[in-house]
């Protein structure tokens, strides 16, 4: 996407240097909560020093997220497995026992069609280390905590799947059980 070539290099950069999602339940600023959205909290999960950084881009992680509303239910992911592979990551499909390497997260991704206005739209969450769901509405400062993984969230967003988000630029050290 060449409109977003800078955006895209400079969140491949972060990850490069080994940034693995640790926001936590640290809210976002007034000057950061309006750069991101669902998708950006859950997917990218950047800190508040990292959206500053970013910001100097011409465009916004907001503007990069939305395209959402124009392809459906089965092309969501599509989109996002595009917008992951985009910055260097890599994404898979997951479930909610699978267990993680330290180089990843998980993400749920939710979806919602509200038929009298014809119109879709999708939600996101991401996994904390300590086993809490967040999740950010819109550009609000505010982070949501979910003990566990909702089915239903807000009204309609119905649970459509889990997966797992990879940094590939960490390598993570395999432990032979034999040697144990």
């Amino acid at each position: 996407m060449k409109e977003f070539e800078g955006l895209i290099k400079e969140i491949n950069n972060i990850y490069k240097r080994g940034y693995l999602p640790s926001r936590g339940k640290n809210e976002y600023t007034q000057k950061t909560a309006s750069m991101v959205n669902c998708f950006g909290h859950a997917v990218f999960n950047l800190q508040n020093q990292d959206l500053e950084s970013i910001l100097s881009s011409k465009e916004t992680l907001l503007t990069y997220q939305r395209k959402f509303g124009t392809v459906g239910i089965k092309g969501i992911m599509k989109v996002v497995k595009e917008k992951v592979q985009e910055v260097g990551l890599e994404i898979q499909k997951s479930s909610i026992d699978e267990k993680l390497e330290e180089n990843q997260w998980k993400i749920a991704y939710f979806y919602m069609f509200s038929s009298p206005y014809n119109s879709a739209d999708a939600h996101f969450m991401i996994q904390e280390k300590d086993g809490t769901w967040t999740s950010k509405l819109g550009v609000k400062e505010e982070i949501e905590v979910f003990k566990k993984l909702p089915e239903d969230y807000h009204c309609g967003y119905l649970l459509q799947g889990i997966y797992k988000i990879t940094n590939p630029y960490i390598k993570c050290e395999k432990i032979d059980e034999e040697m144990e």
